[in-house]
């Protein structure tokens, strides 16, 4: 018993599984195929006595069926009759020739009974043939057909009389395995109980080598989780791999609490870098911030506004509303894009400078343009916030490369709706030109690289894609992980931009 025992400690763990499995195989595997086999032969033997007794059945169904069609072929004489009457005599053909026959199966008696229908059979065809030629060449035979029609009789009894002696037989034999049939849930229990209490032996022994070593692993690494390192070194009986990961726990542990020190002042480290990149960050956003400013610098704004009131006003005294809206809507623009410092505005004084700018357009190519503003119900554009200057661009490019060259129809549609309780959806589209496959997966390529080059203050970023998108693009990236341009677009089916903005308290 203790080498049993040394040798069990020192298998390996796929040896214990190994035996494990074999062990619940064997239980399963040896209920089941006993199950199996005594189901199995039950119904083997039920099913015999049923098709012996279906095929006497069939036979003599056959035969009766045999002699009605032969008497309406009699009487009619037609085709159909005689089609149906060779039918009848094909199936009882078939149906005598599928009379078991197996001696030692049936029996002496039984295949006695079998000898003499099939030889009163062959007599029966031959009469059958006789009579089916003298009444195909048109003649009569009293004798002949009642010749024919009393072997048909005689050949009815005797499958009558085999059909009742199967039935007998089989009700004698089913009495005989009645009491076997009986006994075989009890069987059945017994050996699934058996079966049951291997598996159960097998998972105690299973237990005790793998899962309670394992468990007391678990605990272990419970405390230590919680900082406790006071616990004693944790102790097995296995020498398997499981022994020697508990040796090399208690080793780890103990160097462990060396270590956590070290890591601490990594921690340090860490959260000291991570300071310097957001402070990075932010000078990058400053340094975002001034170049915007520095483009805005470059027209003196009280000269260019003076001038264009000046203009309106002469535009009004002509009577120009016409001219004198399109200054106001031209001043409106460069107000609101000269004089807005903020880093946020309302989403409403972004809409109205896209509104303004489009009715200069729409003042510029008539009625190949229209524009359309689909904002959705439940936003509220004066709650709602974006960095400025952000949706006329996109509006502008849409025009640009486009629908410049569209004779008429052209459309613009900005559409506005929430994605989720703190994600803005605006989406800028056109039914223009559109482009490739290739010249679309070129264009957000270079949107990527012009939004890294312009954070990391390279100028290589505007000179791909222009100020426009390579601002959006970097500025779209100082609004956090949420915020993204997605640009689609197919050949003659226009071009889409769509710009996520997350919502901040």
């Amino acid at each position: 018993m203790k080498a049993i025992r040394n040798f069990w400690l020192r298998l390996p763990i796929t040896g214990k599984t190994r035996i494990f499995l074999l062990i619940t195989f064997a239980a399963v595997f040896i209920s089941a195929f006993a199950n199996g086999w005594v189901v199995f032969s039950s119904l083997q033997s039920l099913n015999g006595m049923v098709a012996d007794t279906s095929s006497c059945s069939g036979a003599l169904e056959a035969m009766r069926s045999e002699s009605a069609r032969l008497d309406r072929y009699i009487r009619e004489k037609g085709s159909e009759a005689g089609e149906a009457y060779s039918e009848a005599c094909s199936l009882t053909q078939e149906k005598i020739e599928e009379l078991p026959g197996d001696y030692e199966k049936i029996g002496a008696e039984r295949f006695g009974k079998l000898w003499r229908i099939r030889n009163t059979y062959e007599t029966y065809v031959q009469y059958r043939n006789r009579l089916i030629h003298v009444y195909e060449n048109g003649d009569e035979d009293i004798t002949l057909l009642y010749q024919v029609y009393n072997i048909q009789y005689w050949l009815s009894e005797y499958l009558q009389d085999l059909t009742q002696t199967t039935v007998e037989e089989c009700s004698d034999l089913y009495q005989q395995r009645q009491e076997a049939l009986r006994r075989i849930p009890y069987l059945m229990l017994v050996l699934s109980c058996a079966s049951l209490v291997m598996i159960c032996l097998a998972t105690r022994l299973l237990n005790h080598a793998l899962i309670r070593p394992v468990r007391k692993i678990s605990e272990a690494v419970h405390r230590i989780s919680d900082n406790d390192f006071g616990g004693g070194d944790i102790s097995v009986e296995n020498r398997d791999e499981l022994g020697e990961l508990v040796s090399d726990f208690n080793t780890m542990k103990d160097t462990l609490q060396v270590h956590l020190e070290t890591l601490e002042e990594n921690q340090h480290l860490s959260e000291q870098l991570h300071r310097e990149a957001m402070q990075r960050i932010e000078a990058e956003k400053q340094l975002d911030t001034a170049r915007l400013r520095l483009l805005r610098s470059q027209m003196d704004p009280h000269f260019l506004f003076n001038t264009l009131n000046v203009i309106s006003g002469m535009a009004e005294l002509e009577e120009a509303s016409i001219t004198d809206r399109m200054i106001r809507s031209l001043s409106s623009i460069f107000r609101y894009n000269l004089q807005t410092t903020a880093d946020l505005v309302p989403l409403s004084r972004e809409l109205k400078a896209v509104k303004d700018y489009m009715y200069l357009q729409q003042m510029r190519f008539g009625e190949r343009i229209r524009y359309m503003e689909n904002v959705d119900s439940d936003i509220d554009p004066e709650s709602l916030h974006i960095p400025p200057l952000l949706i006329q661009p996109l509006v502008e490019n849409a025009i640009i490369h486009g629908l410049y060259d569209m004779e008429e129809d052209g459309r613009v549609i900005l559409s506005v709706i929430m994605q989720g309780p703190d994600l803005m959806r605006i989406s800028v589209y056109d039914n223009g030109k559109g482009m490739d496959e290739a010249s679309l997966e070129k264009l957000r390529e270079a949107v990527r690289e012009s939004g890294q080059k312009r954070e990391s203050g390279s100028p290589e970023g505007e000179r791909r894609v222009g100020i426009g998108l390579g601002n959006l693009a970097a500025r779209l990236r100082r609004l956090g992980p949420l915020a993204d341009m997605i640009i689609e677009s197919g050949p003659d089916e226009g071009t889409e931009v769509v710009l996520l903005i997350p919502q901040r308290q």
